[in-house]
């Protein structure tokens, strides 16, 4: 089993030699940390492997309880894939839920508004900030702390794009090409004030933006 990487002007490139790269992928997943996995860890292990294996643009949906070993997959993830090359992008809606994710990965974490969001500048627009440009193509977005994403518009007081925060950052994601979205967090807690429930850990409710979702719950 062979796998070469060649990174170009920050893109991620997988060249594979083997199909079997599904694989490989959850075995190093597996090998890299010395915990004793569940059996619900090991298995989101081995779907997100496939799922970032997998051709084109994708989302998929972790979903747990707390200490169910989220955020150790977070970990697992960013450490393997820090070695084949692959961007990765670690977001989280409050800039508290930033720090533990940052905290728990030793990599840098950001807020949603932050990353995805710019001031926009053009002739009567003031205040209002517009989405940023996503440069970056074959990297993997994970989101820390899903279920405070809301879906809802907040009419004439949103300065934030369109007003649905997980639309904008679906849009943001999806113009780079090549790039897959991680949302992870724990659907028992309150919904967003004004949703019914956490539409960003619904697997059918994120079909409807048009990319190939899957899920697990831990």
């Amino acid at each position: 089993m062979k796998v070469i990487v060649s990174i170009s002007d920050g893109d991620f490139l997988l060249l594979l030699v083997s199909p079997m790269l599904n694989e490989k992928l959850y075995t190093e997943f597996v090998n890299s940390t010395s915990l004793n996995l569940t059996s619900g860890q090991d298995e989101a292990l081995k779907k997100i492997a496939g799922f970032i294996s997998g051709t084109g643009e994708g989302i998929f949906a972790l979903k747990g309880y707390a200490g169910t070993g989220k955020t150790t997959i977070i970990s697992i993830l960013t450490s393997v894939l820090g070695k084949y090359g692959m961007p990765v992008v670690l977001l989280a809606p409050t800039g508290r839920a930033a720090k533990v994710i940052s905290d728990v990965s030793g990599k840098p974490a950001y807020t949603i508004h932050k990353y995805i969001y710019r001031k926009n500048t053009s002739r009567g627009y003031e205040g209002k900030f517009a989405l940023n440009y996503n440069r970056l193509k074959n990297a993997l977005f994970i989101v820390d702390e899903a279920s405070m994403i809301s879906i809802k518009n907040s009419g004439e007081k949103n300065i934030f794009g369109s007003g649905s925060l997980l639309s904008d950052l679906i849009e943001f994601v999806f113009n780079g090409n090549g790039n897959k979205l991680l949302l992870v967090g724990d659907n028992a807690q309150l919904p967003p004030v004004g949703d019914e429930y956490a539409y960003a850990l619904s697997e059918d409710y994120l079909k409807g933006f048009g990319y190939d979702t899957d899920s697990f719950e831990l």
